[in-house]
């Protein structure tokens, strides 16, 4: 949420016309949600590699 209202200012800065100003809140605010969610399911990703790897290691080690 931090992150949306921080951009929204900027867009209304770069956009001298209320019409750009309407079309770039919500592209900036898409945007840093995307931005938000790709981060998110990135480090989601890496954990669950990492716990599989861990799962696998412990699997191997148990066999021998």
């Amino acid at each position: 949420m931090l992150l949306i209202t921080t951009v929204i200012p900027l867009a209304r800065n770069v956009g001298g016309s209320t019409r750009e100003i309407v079309v770039l809140e919500p592209i900036a605010a898409i945007c840093v949600a995307l931005k938000a969610i790709m981060l998110r399911t990135a480090t989601l990703i890496f954990r669950i590699r990492k716990t599989i790897r861990e799962v696998r290691d412990i699997n191997f080690t148990q066999h021998r």
